[in-house]
């Protein structure tokens, strides 16, 4: 994505091509985080869901949010084959006046109601065949008149604590090196989302070979309006213990 800049209702850019400047791309992916990302540490941060299909290369877009934002946002576009462009990283701590171009009439829903996941207990691990499987839900009631504004992403952390720091499952199912355990690796799970119940049921599943101790699972919501569940409970973490 090209010009990205953020309004006060939402963030504006120049659409990228699939190749260089030729075709589409196929989808957005959209992150925020209180810490700068890079290309690197895309995937520490919070997704936010985004509907809009990429259009023509150069063609302004879009972004609707209206939600309360962390300090940074990072976009960038995937295409077919899921190969990922460059990334933009923006600063919302000063956003532009008024509405993106061609944004239009902005939702006046002003939700500002980050949504809430609960974690479904127990969480299936079986050492023999090396698998993990962890389900739940996140519900958000902002915006309940607003279908556009009621799409969710949900992701999760896996975390074996050692010492004070912390070694999290990653994408390539392997625990990562010890690190600040207030940096997770953040998975991301399937589900469908009913509008009817205002509510994503999602789940994680991955074949992974994890040492004995005891682990931490933590469920992260997000909405559209880039709201992002920040608080931990005792609905949105759980533990489970591999001997």
């Amino acid at each position: 994505p090209m010009e990205v800049r953020l309004f006060a209702n939402g963030l504006g850019f120049k659409a990228p091509g699939d190749d260089l400047l030729c075709g589409k791309a196929s989808r957005y992916e959209l992150v925020s985080s209180d810490s700068k990302l890079d290309a690197a540490s895309f995937g520490e941060g919070n997704p936010i869901p985004v509907a809009l299909k990429p259009g023509d290369p150069g063609a302004a877009q879009s972004i609707e949010l209206g939600g309360s934002l962390q300090r940074y946002l990072a976009l960038r576009a995937v295409d077919d084959q899921g190969n990922v462009g460059p990334v933009q990283v923006i600063s919302t701590s000063n956003p532009l006046p008024g509405s993106p171009p061609g944004l239009g009439q902005p939702n006046l829903c002003n939700d500002r109601k980050p949504p809430l996941s609960s974690i479904r207990i127990p969480i299936k691990y079986s050492a023999k065949k090396g698998r993990l499987g962890v389900s739940g839900r996140t519900a958000d009631t902002g915006c309940k008149t607003a279908a556009e504004h009621n799409a969710l992403a949900s992701t999760i952390s896996v975390a074996k604590r050692e010492g004070k720091r912390c070694r999290f499952l990653g994408t390539d199912n392997r625990l990562s090196k010890p690190r600040s355990c207030s940096k997770p690796i953040r998975l991301r799970t399937k589900g469908k989302y009913s509008l009817k119940r205002l509510k994503l049921e999602w789940s994680f599943a991955t074949k992974t070979k994890l040492p004995r101790g005891t682990y931490l699972v933590r469920a992260y919501g997000a909405d559209q309006s880039g709201n992002v569940e920040k608080k931990t409970t005792r609905r949105n973490s759980k533990t489970f213990s591999v001997r």
